[in-house]
């Protein structure tokens, strides 16, 4: 009885139900921390899965962007769909902002089995999405750490819905659409170029956490609008804001032209990307100039200008060109066992299997194995023995190639299909 009674007043608390002046001004600045406490929290769930946790650890500046995007992308939906089906004020949905606290469920559920994760997007094979979201990523051996996250989420879904219209079917119908519709984000519709397991590869100059973080801006704007158009604060304004987003647009049209014509940017995906600035900027400048600025004005800008600092955060190592400073190289990591040939080397060295590392495309670093033997480098630790040009040379042939992948829609281990060919002088150090 006595947590039903706190429960019961937290719910009290948020709804704003019997308040007083001094529970009002709780409620004010419970609302104002929500973000600040999603964006301290996500980015501790981020470093504790991708380096504290991870089988590969592959925290940085960019995968900390990259996944607190992602997670940014999921609240809003989660406050559209509340706000459209159950049809509530989207101001007092930022409550919704502490749901961070349930995505520590995968760490607990690593903590307590002992196994590193390793979660991925899903494929876009219609079996395995149909599979991993019917599944709640249990069916998924990667993903399987999230569904005691997915389960709990579907169901406080349900008790929301249930809450606030008294009645279990908009329970049911809100979980079920929210589920689904946020369990898409999770497939790898757009990628980076390299990728094969993505249905729109978009050619990019930018390393993997990098791109997934500027593709991710372009769905959190768009959601943003949404967002503040149903919360009320385009109107009354329509027609001024509609002139100043159409200023924006011709803005974000000469700057695109501008990066074009300078050849700052290799691909037109990035030169769209790093243009977007451009839009929102001078769309509140526009809008600024134009009359009938009131609180409702001021509090969009308050929150553009929010959004363009986060553009700032994304898009400024971009154009000073050190992005891939910041992330993690996207690469793959081959193993190749030759455990059935022993390999000599000059002065009586042998090795038992080679790695060769492709980093972002342009170099390979080989990596000895288990060497032993009179050599200066031999021994039974690994030992690099330098980045070489990936030119045609020496062949392994029926070596069992085993992928140990830092991007996170990495390969299965297999056998290679054909001879590996090798540099010239990887055989004759």
């Amino acid at each position: 009885m006595h947590i039903r009674e706190q429960i019961r007043k937290a719910v009290d608390f948020i709804e704003g139900i019997n308040e007083t002046p001094r529970t009002r001004k709780a409620r004010l600045a419970f609302r104002a921390f929500a973000p600040f406490y999603f964006i301290l929290f996500i980015l501790g769930r981020v470093f504790t899965e991708t380096q504290v946790l991870a089988v590969y650890p592959t925290f940085s500046y960019y995968t900390a962007l990259h996944h607190l995007s992602w997670f940014s992308i999921v609240t809003m939906l989660f406050i559209l769909e509340f706000h459209i089906i159950l049809r509530l004020p989207v101001k007092k949905l930022l409550w919704l902002l502490y749901g961070a606290s349930i995505t520590a469920t995968p760490l607990v559920y690593s903590w307590l089995s002992g196994n590193l994760l390793q979660m991925s997007y899903i494929d876009t094979d219609a079996q395995k999405i149909a599979l991993d979201i019917l599944g709640f990523s249990f069916l998924n051996p990667k993903n399987r750490p999230l569904a005691p996250e997915m389960v709990l989420v579907f169901l406080a879904l349900v008790v929301c819905g249930k809450y606030y219209t008294g009645k279990w079917r908009w329970g049911w119908l809100l979980a079920i659409l929210s589920y689904l519709v946020n369990s898409m984000t999770a497939v790898t519709w757009f990628g980076w170029r390299l990728s094969e397991k993505v249905l729109f590869p978009l050619q990019t100059s930018l390393a993997n956490d990098a791109f997934f973080a500027v593709l991710y801006m372009h769905v959190i704007l768009a959601l943003l609008l949404l967002l503040v158009w149903r919360g009320g604060l385009f109107e009354g304004e329509g027609k001024y804001w509609a002139a100043a987003f159409l200023g924006g647009a011709a803005s974000w049209l000469v700057w695109l032209y501008v990066l074009r014509k300078t050849h700052w940017f290799p691909t037109s995906f990035d030169i769209t990307a790093a243009a977007l600035p451009a839009f929102v900027i001078m769309s509140m400048v526009s809008r600024f100039m134009l009359p009938n600025l009131t609180w409702k004005t001021l509090l969009a800008f308050g929150i553009f200008s929010v959004y363009v600092a986060y553009q700032a955060v994304i898009l400024i190592p971009v154009y000073g060109k050190f992005d891939k400073l910041l992330g993690v190289l996207p690469g793959y990591k081959w193993t190749i066992h030759t455990s059935s040939n022993t390999y000599t080397l000059p002065g009586g060295a042998s090795f038992n299997y080679l790695e060769e590392n492709h980093i972002f495309g342009f170099e390979r670093d080989f990596i000895w194995r288990n060497l032993r033997g009179p050599a200066p480098w031999a021994g039974p630790q690994n030992v690099t023995v330098g980045r070489l040009p990936g030119q045609a040379g020496a062949r392994l042939k029926g070596a069992r190639a085993e992928n140990m992948l830092e991007r996170p829609w990495g390969e299965e281990p297999g056998s290679l299909d054909q001879d590996k060919e090798w540099p010239k002088d990887i055989l004759s150090l």
